[in-house]
C-alpha cells in the first residue's frame, strides 16, 4: 500500500517539476499568490527583497473554478513586462502577446493546482476552471508591515506614481482594510 503513495507522490513531484520548467522557459517568476484577501504563498524570492521594494512589474492572473472564491497569482516577467509597456506586438516563440498570457495563465493553473496539492493536500481541480490574465500597470507588490507580509496593492496607470505608498500607509494606520486595495474577487482595475 505504501509503494502506491510513494508513486502517486513521485508522480505529483514529477508533474511539479515539469510545471516548473515550462514556468522557466516562458521566463515567469512566481511571487504571491493569493485568495479571498489571504496570503496563500510568498515566493522565498519575495521574502528576501528588502521590506521598502515596490514591484511594479507585475502581473496578475485569477484563477476561478465553481465552489471557490477566485485565486489571483501574481508573477514577473521583466522581458515581457517591458516589450509590452513599450508597444511590442510578440515575443521571440509566440505569435503575440495573447498567446503568451494564455500559455502562461494555463502553466500558472497547473502551478496553482499542484503547489495546493504538494503544501495543503487540497485538490481544486475542476472541469470548469478558468483563468483571466490582467494588463499591466494594475498592480505594485509591497510590504505590509501591520500585516507582515507582501500584498499586491492596486495601482493603476492613472493614478499618482505615490499611490501605492499612500494605500499601504492607510493599511498601517488601520484606516483602511487591506481588502479595500487589492483583488478579491474580480482582476484589478486597469
Amino acid at each position: 500500500m505504501f509503494g502506491i503513495f510513494k508513486k502517486r507522490e513521485s508522480q505529483a513531484d514529477l508533474e511539479y517539476k515539469q510545471v516548473m520548467d515550462v514556468l522557466e522557459e516562458l521566463k515567469v517568476s512566481v511571487l504571491l499568490i493569493t485568495q479571498s484577501g489571504e496570503i496563500v504563498m510568498v515566493a522565498d524570492s519575495l521574502r528576501s527583497r528588502p521590506r521598502d521594494w515596490l514591484g511594479g512589474n507585475v502581473m496578475e492572473v485569477m484563477i476561478s473554478r465553481p465552489g471557490l472564491d477566485p485565486y489571483f497569482i501574481y508573477y514577473e516577467n521583466d522581458t515581457y513586462y517591458y516589450s509590452v509597456a513599450g508597444g511590442a506586438t510578440s515575443l521571440p516563440g509566440f505569435r503575440n502577446y495573447e498567446s503568451y498570457r494564455s500559455t502562461v495563465s494555463q502553466a500558472l493553473s497547473m502551478y496553482l493546482v499542484l503547489y495546493l496539492m504538494k503544501t495543503r493536500g487540497q485538490d481544486i481541480r475542476h472541469p470548469q476552471m478558468s483563468f483571466s490574465h490582467n494588463r499591466i500597470h494594475t498592480n505594485v507588490i509591497a510590504y505590509v508591515q501591520r500585516l507582515r507580509n507582501w500584498y499586491p496593492i492596486q495601482h493603476g496607470s492613472e493614478e499618482p506614481e505615490d499611490a501605492t505608498d499612500d494605500k499601504v500607509e492607510q493599511v498601517n494606520t488601520g484606516n483602511i482594510d487591506i481588502a479595500e486595495v487589492i483583488a478579491t474577487y474580480k482582476l484589478s482595475p486597469a
